[in-house]
């Protein structure tokens, strides 16, 4: 596409073409440009409106002004901007304002910035759907891993017992590494080994790369572990649990079953209490475990990341004692270069001249000491820079301390947090086993107040009819006072109803006039953009019909021309004395029996005003006559050498 357009550019900046093959290629890759932008526009457009096709008048009207207002309007103002007229695209203008590209901007720049901008939005949307797809697929996760299995498999009778076993990968980062890091070492006549900086850069972003991937997979794969492990115990202890209810089940018909059974669920419970904290602690385990594994990881790869970064501080204080070294071999050169050009200059002198050499000499030890001020300067900066490197290693060395500080600190509160929850473990099935007791000895209360709230009940109900005699009579007084008022309440509260209902029909009557009234303005403004719309497609229809027409008038033309230059070279052929014949399909050039019916199909289809122009192969033609033309006067050889040329274009183009 980039090709296309930079193609076309060309040749719209210099100017018409001659070559009909620059010709073809600038009009292949605007076709190119112009059918990219149609298929990212349309599906731009599906994609903000989500519907699967724009076909109705409603969906098209939004889909323009979304364009119109994301898309044409920020593209038209950084095409501006690169032209230096972005004074003109200040504002967005309204909706009914036509936007008219900037002054002297092409159409092939036009359509490239609004691909550019369609491309963006897709990239921005595409970057969106991934993060969604993420989110979703995360949190799919969590709520796996959070979900409890409340149900058995069928089949789990004829499952084997589940055997896991963790057998992590153990990538060879070394040793690829290193092979990767040889591959463009370049060893001096010294013995030293030096690497590009851009591969040494290639090697530890690729070091790094391998590293993530493999504490990535190693996490995955640790995860999985431990949910298989997790999974196989949540149904044992669903089992124990269904074994538990079926005991139950089974004891609570017999004749005495409080005695007998006290003791198993008491043993049952604290059996699936000792699961859960079992579970809860294989948990904690993991957790432990995998903070354990990044700890352990960064432990090992600290001292290589360590020394490599140590070598990296070498390499380039040892490529800055080379370039100080070859300043200090190249400011030695000049300077004996120099000694020897005055000690010539002063020979020369001596024959031919009769001024002093006190100049020279003069400059030649300003030189000289200029060279010995930079030598020293150059030491110094190198002792400047060997003390840097020796505080920069100091400060690493530091900080590899503090950090093997925080990792052993790290490790310790891992410990102190396991004793911490063996502990609580250890405290709730002390407290789960007192809730036990507690709640043997409620029972017994509970069995000793019933039997005193049985005795004051037949105390009460003797009191309680006594006053269910005496407030019988003032029952029936208060009854009827409640009704009277409870009749006026309902009466003052269907008035308020039938208030606010008339609030609601005045409401309803003016929300109704002014929907009719945007409804109009709606109607008047769709009007509008239609009469719009009209105009200018009757407009673009008119140009078009007009261009279709000179088409036609030159393709006639060219017609005349060729059955004229046709004739000429038949009648040469017939005065030669020798057989000369041309291939057979020569008529095909151009036959003026086949050029009538087109130009009458051309001129029928101009004078159509219900089909729409199309585009014809045969246009391409008037560029390439356009460009040989000129030469048909000359007659002779030239002229069949063009008919040849044109038979061929025709036939390629075929």
């Amino acid at each position: 596409m980039d090709d296309s357009v930079d193609e076309e550019e060309k040749g719209i900046s210099s100017g018409p073409l001659q070559d009909p093959l620059q010709v073809l290629s600038v009009l292949k890759g605007f076709l190119l440009l112009t059918k990219q932008l149609e298929v990212f526009k349309e599906s731009w457009g599906r994609r903000q409106l989500g519907v699967e096709q724009i076909n109705t008048m409603k969906i098209h009207r939004h889909f323009s002004r979304l364009y119109r207002a994301d898309i044409q309007y920020p593209s038209m103002r950084a095409l501006a901007q690169q032209m230096g007229k972005e004074k003109d695209f200040e504002a967005l203008l309204s909706d009914s304002q036509p936007l008219l590209p900037p002054a002297g901007a092409s159409e092939v720049h036009i359509k490239t910035f609004q691909l550019l901008r369609l491309l963006e939005s897709t990239e921005c949307d595409m970057i969106r759907a991934v993060q969604r797809r993420i989110t979703r697929e995360l949190t799919l996760v969590i709520s796996e891993r959070a979900r409890q299995d409340t149900g058995l498999p069928t089949e789990l009778w004829k499952q084997g017992p589940m055997k896991h076993s963790l057998s992590p990968e153990r990538p060879q980062l070394v040793e690829s590494f290193t092979q990767q890091l040889m591959e463009c070492a370049e060893q001096t006549e010294e013995g030293q080994l030096t690497f590009p900086t851009a591969h040494l850069q290639r090697c530890l972003s690729t070091l790094g790369r391998s590293v993530m991937e493999r504490e990535r997979s190693s996490f995955l794969l640790y995860s999985q572990f431990y949910e298989q492990i997790l999974r196989q115990e949540s149904q044992l202890l669903y089992r124990r649990e269904q074994d538990v209810k079926n005991l139950e089940a089974s004891q609570s018909q017999t004749i005495n079953p409080y005695s007998e059974v006290s003791g198993l669920c008491r043993g049952m419970m604290l059996q699936t209490t000792a699961l859960r904290t079992r579970v809860t602690q294989l948990e904690e385990e993991q957790r432990g475990l995998e903070q354990q594994i990044s700890l352990k990881y960064r432990q090992r790869y600290d001292s290589l990341v360590r020394q490599l970064f140590s070598t990296c501080i070498q390499l380039k204080a040892r490529l800055d004692e080379y370039h100080v070294r070859m300043d200090q071999d190249v400011t030695q050169l000049v300077s004996k270069v120099r000694r020897e050009g005055v000690d010539n200059i002063i020979k020369l002198k001596k024959f031919g001249s009769t001024k002093g050499n006190e100049a020279l000499l003069t400059t030649q030890s300003e030189k000289q000491e200029l060279h010995d001020l930079s030598m020293e300067n150059s030491l110094l900066t190198g002792l400047l820079s060997k003390l840097k490197a020796l505080g920069h290693w100091r400060q690493v060395v530091g900080q590899g301390k503090l950090h093997r500080r925080l990792l052993h600190s790290q490790q310790r509160e891992m410990s102190c947090q396991r004793e911490a929850l063996r502990m609580k473990m250890m405290s709730e099935e002390e407290v789960i086993v007192l809730k036990q007791e507690l709640e043997v000895t409620q029972r017994a209360m509970t069995q000793c107040q019933t039997e005193y709230n049985r005795t004051k009940r037949l105390l009460t109900k003797q009191s309680t009819e006594l006053h269910e005699v005496r407030h019988h009579s003032a029952q029936e007084v208060q009854s009827r006072q409640e009704l009277d008022s409870y009749h006026l309440q309902s009466l003052e509260q269907l008035r308020e109803g039938v208030g606010d209902r008339d609030r609601q029909l005045q409401d309803l009557r003016t929300q109704l006039d002014r929907s009719s009234r945007d409804r109009q303005l709606l109607r008047q403004r769709s009007a509008k953009d239609i009469r719009q719309v009209k105009g200018q497609l009757h407009q673009e229809r008119s140009l078009k019909q007009e261009a279709f027409q000179r088409v036609d008038k030159l393709q006639s033309q060219v017609e005349d021309v060729e059955t004229a230059l046709s004739r000429c070279t038949s009648t040469a052929g017939r005065r030669q004395t020798s057989c000369y014949t041309f291939p057979h399909n020569r008529s095909s050039i151009r036959n003026p029996e086949h050029a009538g019916p087109q130009q009458d199909d051309s001129k029928r289809d101009s004078t159509t005003q219900l089909e729409r122009p199309k585009t014809d192969p045969s246009r391409l033609r008037i560029l390439t006559t356009e460009a040989l033309l000129p030469n048909l006067t000359d007659g002779g050889p030239t002229s069949t050498s063009l008919l040849t040329h044109l038979q061929q274009l025709r036939l390629d183009h075929q």
